[in-house]
């Protein structure tokens, strides 16, 4: 059975050696895998400075390696489908170019992936390094029996992280389950929407991505003005997908919740923004008329007054972006 590694990649110069030899030192067999690298139109030119070194260099004399080019910037989301049309492999597994799978996991999953090659969906755990400091990241699953979808769904926490799960590539592929493209925040609603569709689903509680944070608090909380509408979008998707599910009780209550923290989450980056009118659109356009006060008093007033909403977050931003950045400094 053969394996895609799908990393999209961009301007990631300085990290993707690292990324390649986590793949590459794992105990299996080379000829089980494929890397798929696609280039997201980066200014780094992987092509003349680095991809003789990554297709040479490696065990195996990088055959089981090759890098696509994308002529325009299409986001992680449009590597990502490029990555999933182009994949042989049975089961496909998204890694970023500045993380690192940890040592003697992935053979683990591989094997679990060969007891079980009905699954759609097979997740497992992270560690996540923040400013050089560890975090245990442990998905919070309730049991590690095959379920389907919706009863896993239902009975565990979600993470919106597809790099803690592998995927079988013909379960994308026959749901039409593709990334939104050119945009950010593309992968929150698709994680759910794929864990809904899927027939058969299992954890196993193996630590095997290790997720690397370089910027920043401080970096972080000062952009995080930028692509709001992307942000807002998200959002949007996220209300679509708990309106789809409505019919199932069980199924709405959990999206409700989903619901309401990506909201929430959002409505703080409008004081980011520092353009009155921009959010003042954001909020009448992404907001209004879509939350009752049992969702919480903020998103009401937000949902009902964007006028006046607005106004106080343009009038009160400098103070709370201060605040903000002074307390993430800290």
């Amino acid at each position: 059975m053969l394996y895609s590694i799908i990393i999209p990649y961009f301007n990631g110069y300085k990290t993707i050696d690292r990324c390649i030899e986590s793949i590459y030192s794992q105990r299996i067999d080379s000829k089980k895998i494929e890397i798929i690298i696609i280039d997201d139109s980066s200014t780094d030119n992987i092509s003349s400075k680095h991809a003789d070194k990554l297709t040479n260099t490696h065990i195996g004399g990088g055959n089981n390696l090759k890098i696509i080019h994308h002529d325009y910037n299409r986001r992680q989301g449009g590597a990502r489908n490029t990555g999933i049309r182009h994949a042989r492999g049975e089961f496909l597994f998204f890694v970023d170019c500045d993380d690192v799978l940890l040592p003697n996991t992935l053979s683990k999953i591989i094997t679990e992936l060969e007891k079980n090659p009905d699954l759609d969906i097979l997740m497992y755990d992270m560690l996540k390094s923040k400013n050089g400091v560890d975090e245990i990241m442990p998905y919070k699953s309730n049991h590690s029996k095959i379920v389907s979808g919706p009863d896993f769904f239902i009975q565990n926490e979600i993470t919106y992280a597809v790099c803690l799960q592998a995927y079988k590539r013909d379960f994308l592929i026959g749901n039409n389950l593709f990334f939104q493209e050119n945009m950010q925040f593309e992968d929150g609603d698709w994680s759910i929407e794929a864990i809904l569709k899927a027939s058969k689903v299992k954890y196993i509680p193996v630590m095997a991505y290790h997720y690397v944070i370089n910027n920043s608090s401080t970096t972080s909380i000062k952009t995080a003005g930028k692509n709001i509408t992307d942000a807002m979008e998200s959002v949007k998707r996220m209300d679509n997908l708990y309106k789809k599910h409505s019919h199932n009780y069980e199924i709405k209550q959990k999206l409700y919740g989903h619901r309401i923290i990506s909201a929430k989450s959002c409505s703080f980056r409008l004081i980011h923004v520092r353009n009155f009118k921009k959010t003042y659109s954001l909020i009448n356009n992404y907001y209004k008329g879509r939350f009752i006060y049992s969702d919480g008093a903020y998103l009401w007033i937000l949902s009902h007054f964007p006028l006046i909403s607005a106004s106080m977050i343009y009038l009160c931003s400098p103070i709370l972006r201060r605040y903000i950045i002074a307390k993430q400094s800290h």
